[in-house]
């Protein structure tokens, strides 16, 4: 930590530098993720193996579906335009990269399978000539043409569906880092009741999760590490939140350190030789369990692999950049307070504490009374249903 201290204007300019250099030049998760398919099987897998049969034989090309519903059974009216429309998807000129087009009135057979028992909805498959971008190309064209009269129409396919999660997960990924941002700003300047102290963890752990990112970026674009379009959410959620956690308890040691008497450096060792084994061990039983998930065989869980190298990383950048602002800044770290104030132990906590170890068996009792109503009423429904004919 001296050698950190000694050098702590270089440390902290490199580690910039290269921060913003990765992110400039590290390419995208979210085409990585689009690219690698997240949400692939093992290869085992029975339908995994039967796609790889279509493949090898030439019939694994992509099959978008529209679904055309009405309030009421088909009219003879209602037929023509619904075969005019299909017409209109056949023509090649109207609608990109269609291969053929399954007429769901074209034979009983397939009246039967594709109508419903009512007659009030309609499948009409479409092979498209491509992969996952024409589909959706196909899909965007299809949008526009005039659907039969009175008739709601849906537009549905692996790709679409995987193309929708995509931008949805991005979506969620802006408001994710929003909300996240104001939450913890929020709970660090109740923390420290400073204006200063609290930009400092958010500053470091934004530190840590662009070069992870970047990082990430790399390794699955040249060895192909797994990535799934839900590996951004996953390392902001994880690293900015045990990042403001450890940077809780490392300056709260420093405040202690420095109303204890001590200068700021020495303030500063002994901070990490106390709390920063506390920060090494967790953020290192953290990594490993993430990394444990690398062996998983659902490229999902494999992806969250991420989340340990982005641990890695955040416990780097709090050894390195971390005591460069307590060196700097010193007791203005913790501004407007005229000097640090001293450790005083929080009365609910003691309580509880207190409740936990000599009332062990009464403790257990209220843990249940709160978390059987829940375990008990746990259906395991899922939250759509699909019902086939």
């Amino acid at each position: 930590m001296r050698t950190i201290l000694k050098f702590r204007w270089l440390i902290a300019s490199l580690l910039l530098i290269i921060t913003v250099v990765s992110v400039f030049i590290s390419p995208s998760l979210s085409d990585i993720a689009g690219e690698q398919d997240g949400f692939q099987l093992p290869s085992d897998m029975s339908s995994q193996i039967a796609g790889d049969v279509l493949e090898a034989e030439g019939e694994s090309g992509e099959t978008i579906s529209i679904v055309l519903e009405w309030e009421d059974a088909l009219t003879g009216q209602q037929e023509e335009e619904l075969a005019r429309y299909i017409e209109d998807i056949q023509d090649g000129e109207l609608v990109a990269n269609v291969s053929s087009v399954t007429d769901p009135l074209e034979s009983e057979n397939t009246r039967e399978q594709l109508v419903s028992e009512d007659e009030n909805v309609v499948l009409i498959p479409i092979s498209i000539d491509g992969g996952s971008d024409e589909s959706i190309a196909a899909s965007e064209d299809i949008e526009e043409l005039t659907a039969p009269e009175g008739a709601d129409s849906y537009i549905t396919g692996n790709s679409i569906i995987s193309h929708e999660i995509d931008e949805q997960t991005q979506e969620g990924l802006e408001r994710t880092e929003v909300i996240t941002v104001l939450l913890i700003l929020s709970l660090l300047v109740l923390v420290f009741r400073s204006l200063v102290a609290p930009l400092i963890p958010l500053f470091s752990v934004a530190i840590a999760f662009l070069l992870s990112q970047s990082v990430v970026g790399f390794l699955g674009e040249w060895f192909g590490f797994p990535v799934t379009t839900y590996t951004q959410v996953f390392l902001v959620a994880v690293l900015f939140g045990i990042g403001t956690d450890y940077c809780i308890l490392l300056l709260s040691r420093y405040r202690e350190e420095l109303a204890s008497g001590k200068d700021t450096h020495e303030a500063i060792i002994h901070t990490y030789k106390t709390a920063g084994k506390t920060l090494f061990f967790s953020g290192l039983a953290v990594f490993v369990g993430f990394a444990a998930l690398g062996f998983a065989e659902f490229a999902m869980y494999q992806a969250t692999v991420s989340v340990a190298i982005g641990v890695f990383i955040l416990v780097l950048v709090l050894y390195l950049l971390l005591p460069f602002f307590m060196a700097v800044l010193k007791e203005k770290m913790f501004w407007p307070s005229k000097k640090p104030a001293s450790h005083s132990h929080n009365k609910l906590w003691k309580q509880l504490g207190r409740l936990s170890i000599f009332r062990p068996v009464l403790s257990l009792l209220l843990v249940a009374a709160i978390t059987l109503p829940f375990i008990l009423t746990y259906d395991n429904n899922t939250s759509i249903t699909i019902q086939t004919k």
